[in-house]
């Protein structure tokens, strides 16, 4: 399974042509076949992206199949016009880290927590993968990863996410 997330702020003043974005996006989910699932989520965080598009894949393969697609891009032409966005890869455990962060934005999870919760109880590696995990999420989404807006610690208990 791939998960292709794209993350992007609006231009002021775009409203309508926003609604005609998310609209089409919408649209695309059961016609273009690659696609198996995607999600819009808006507004997330008080200042931060507007939105957060998060689509499913088989496979690579699927993905630039659906990127290649006239009805994506004509979907994407109309975005381009109006945010200012950058592809993000993820892996499936940042994935899931960053999922279970932003869906409970300013709780605080303990790097043992973090652990039971992302790779289950029955993982018996290092908790300092929460820490590696955490920094690659910040390199990645972060403006200055090393000083982050979004993904913070609670110095002594654990991480949160600014919302």
């Amino acid at each position: 399974m791939i998960r292709h997330i794209v993350m992007w702020k609006f231009r002021p003043g775009t409203e309508a042509e926003q609604e005609q974005f998310l609209s089409g996006l919408r649209a695309l989910q059961g016609v273009v076949p690659q696609l198996l699932q995607s999600e819009v989520a808006r507004n997330v965080g008080a200042g931060n992206y507007d939105a957060v598009l998060v689509s499913e894949f088989n496979s690579l393969e699927d993905l630039e199949a659906y990127k290649n697609d006239p009805r994506h891009k004509a979907v994407s032409a109309l975005c381009k016009s109006i945010r200012e966005d950058r592809v993000v890869e993820l892996t499936a455990k940042e994935y899931d880290l960053i999922e279970l962060l932003m869906k409970n934005p300013r709780r605080v999870y303990s790097r043992e927590n973090l652990m039971n919760v992302v790779w289950g109880y029955s993982y018996t590696g290092d908790y300092r993968t929460v820490d590696v995990h955490i920094r690659r999420l910040r390199e990645k989404l972060e403006k200055t990863p090393a000083d982050p807006e979004y993904i913070l610690t609670k110095w002594g208990v654990g991480y949160y996410f600014k919302g």
